[in-house]
């Protein structure tokens, strides 16, 4: 099976003849055929759903690397994996699945390593730093302070807070996403909620 971003590099995906075939595919027949290994659907699948699984995985990483290489990660798997995948209309949530998966992992790992000392990976998407540039100066404070109390919280804590607050997904759809139930999503962005608003409280 090839990399993703090795699908990019088909021929096929820049015929003609591809792009008339990929237009008259339905999301279950691509994935059929991306089971099959056709790489025209891989990379029709890839194409469709990259941008917002790396925009995601950005931002819930803080790293743009790191987000990508969760994002190959978790195309990988998905591509292994596709033929387990019931509805094809659930594709993207499936994908964010997988991919949340893979942030945990991530995360875990760059702790594990700062911990010993290791050289980690620096960040360079925090809250913050995406921010746009014409924000104001009170907003970048906000944020900064922001991503500090996210440094402190248990990774399902964070991750769970901002698929729910930053990224605007329901409860119930953040749920779905991190492997949690729902109880347990609720409680998970209260204990963040309350440490944000302890840090506010407490700041000068």
């Amino acid at each position: 099976m090839k990399k993703p971003g090795a699908i990019y590099q088909s021929e096929s995906d820049r015929s003609i003849p591809a792009i008339a075939m990929l237009a008259q595919w339905d999301n279950e027949q691509l994935i059929n055929r991306a089971i099959d290994g056709d790489p025209v659907a891989e990379n029709a699948i890839y194409r469709q759903h990259a941008r917002y699984l790396l925009n995601l995985a950005t931002r819930l990483t803080r790293s743009t690397s790191e987000g990508d290489d969760v994002v190959q990660e978790t195309f990988i798997v998905a591509f292994r994996k596709l033929d387990r995948l019931e509805n094809p209309e659930a594709l993207r949530s499936w994908l964010t699945r997988i991919l949340i998966s893979k942030v945990r992992k991530s995360l875990r790992v760059r702790r594990m390593r700062a911990f010993f000392g290791f050289k980690s990976i620096e960040d360079d998407a925090t809250l913050q730093m995406c921010a746009t540039h014409d924000a104001r100066p009170d907003l970048r404070t906000e944020l900064r302070e922001l991503d500090k109390v996210l440094d402190r919280t248990p990774i399902e804590w964070r991750t769970v807070w901002m698929l729910h607050r930053i990224e605007g997904m329901s409860i119930r759809e953040t749920a779905l996403a991190s492997g949690r139930s729902v109880a347990t999503t609720k409680r998970y962005v209260a204990a963040v909620d309350n440490a944000v608003e302890t840090n506010r409280r407490l700041a000068p």
